[in-house]
């Protein structure tokens, strides 16, 4: 898994935690030449919400595996959320 942090910024987990682990083809690694760019995007979005968190606690490094299961899910809820307001009223037990 790439690191949650954009380019250009510096990742403040690479001192002192561990490297965070490779991500799976499925998930739209870069290395992965089949990734859609929907997964591509998805990580990215991933990526600016973990630098956040991040940078809300106090920029204390040791903690981007954290940060970036935060962002994942919070932003797997989001998405559950409009899927569900889209589909209209009850459809958020209906999956």
């Amino acid at each position: 898994m790439p690191s949650p942090y954009p380019k250009g910024r510096p990742d403040p987990a690479a001192r002192s935690a561990p490297t965070l682990p490779a991500a799976h083809p499925a998930q739209g690694s870069q290395a992965d030449p089949a990734a859609s760019s929907t997964d591509l995007a998805r990580e990215a979005v991933i990526r600016l919400h973990a630098y956040g968190l991040w940078e809300r606690r106090g920029r204390s490094d040791g903690h981007a595996m954290e940060d970036w299961l935060q962002a994942e899910a919070e932003l797997t809820h989001l998405a559950g959320r409009s899927r569900a307001r889209l589909q209209g009223p009850g459809a958020e037990g209906a999956h």
